[in-house]
């Protein structure tokens, strides 16, 4: 798990190297005599102090002007071009670093249950966030639609002081993990062949980069309305498979619905258990250090919370909520398998101000019909 954590300060090594390896681009370019793909601008001419900015930050009172952070750590909007979701990443660390720095571990059978847990008619205002930017680490990784596997996530929701109400999702690919960062005495190489005219030493170090970025753009999706349902996609902006998303966008990746489903039903489960520590909700403890990496890493500060199920799943639930929570939208065993959904508590269901934190888990029906090792059978039908 603590390596699962560690996924954040690994995405930001990414981010870092590929600013790192823009700036040297633009650098050839300038040589060359060519125009470069891009100003000096933004990430790639102050990458170098992002690390130092988050170390130095306080309270969310300390950021005085959004709009220059925007300016000197995300740049202009046809970076994206080039960084796709890494363009946002800084945001996202930012939000998690000024309002929680936690982390909350979920437990593979609270996973199987909240991802076969429908959102319908949940809105994104309705659901009791525990902080306003928080990261989940999953015990058993989502799988996205081109095989890449998310073990870590990071929400944010309003999050920064003078932003609009934007509510994001960020997913971390766990082949971060593989990735070797480029170290100070990899720079000096590659510096010391431009300088003599090759560039062999800067293509292999972008091929290193290429190798796991470019296969895992991070999926992440924005809303800036409160009201609108978990369940539709009408977003000012944002990326899905990474695709820049537009109001013509008409289907989610099934990793973002996935992500929908574990991130709001942890925050709703999170609110039927007593706010104390009890067996299914531990309390918050300090990252363990790991003394290989960087001093200054975004991830020791971290504090972590794990929650498990409440119910324990027999080897059939397991298998049969794996399937159902399976694809785009998932879908229902309509013989056997029922889907679980949020409704809010009893006398308060006219009620429009009161929270959806009854969960009604999804359950299989007449389990008596199945003999052992046996799962539901019968027809498959969409949910929405």
């Amino acid at each position: 798990m603590g390596k699962t954590v560690h996924r954040l300060e690994q995405a930001l090594c990414v981010w870092e190297d590929f600013s790192y390896l823009s700036r040297l681009r633009h650098e050839i370019s300038r040589i060359s005599g060519s125009t470069p793909a891009f100003p000096l601008a933004g990430p790639i001419a102050n990458y170098h102090r992002f690390r130092q900015f988050l170390l130095s930050l306080g309270d969310a009172s300390s950021l005085a002007n959004l709009e220059k952070f925007y300016e000197i750590f995300i740049g202009p909007r046809d970076f994206e071009r080039a960084y796709g979701c890494l363009q946002l990443l800084p945001a996202f660390i930012l939000a998690w670093t000024m309002n929680s720095r936690r982390v909350f571990s979920l437990s593979g059978d609270l996973q199987r249950l909240l991802a076969a847990t429908s959102l319908e008619d949940v809105t994104f205002g309705e659901i009791p966030y525990p902080f306003n930017s928080f990261a989940v680490s999953l015990e058993t990784p989502i799988i996205g639609a081109d095989g890449a596997e998310f073990d870590f996530l990071v929400f944010r929701t309003g999050s920064i002081p003078g932003d609009k109400r934007e509510i994001g999702l960020f997913l971390l690919d766990r082949r971060y993990g593989n990735y070797n960062r480029i170290s100070g005495f990899d720079k000096k190489a590659i510096e010391k062949s431009m300088a003599k005219g090759s560039l062999q030493a800067y293509e292999s170090a972008y091929q290193r980069y290429a190798s796991v970025a470019g296969s895992c753009k991070n999926r992440m999706r924005l809303d800036f309305d409160a009201e609108a349902s978990l369940v539709e996609y009408v977003p000012t902006t944002g990326w899905a498979n990474g695709i820049r998303v537009t109001e013509k966008t008409q289907e989610l990746a099934p990793e973002i619905i996935t992500a929908q489903r574990l991130t709001a039903g942890l925050c709703m489960y999170l609110a039927t258990l007593p706010s104390t520590v009890n067996q299914h909700r531990s309390g918050w403890m300090p990252l363990s250090k790991s003394s290989r990496l960087d001093p200054r890493a975004i991830t020791n500060a971290a504090q972590i919370c794990t929650v498990t199920s409440q119910h324990v799943l027999t080897a059939e639930e397991r298998q049969t909520y794996d399937i159902a929570s399976r694809g785009m939208t998932g879908y229902e065993l309509s013989a056997h398998f029922r889907r679980g959904h949020w409704r809010r508590p009893p006398g308060k269901g006219d009620d429009p101000l009161a929270l959806k934190i009854v969960w009604v888990r999804p359950t299989l029906v007449r389990r008596d019909r199945l003999g052992p090792g046996e799962l539901p059978g019968g027809s498959q039908t969409n949910l929405l």
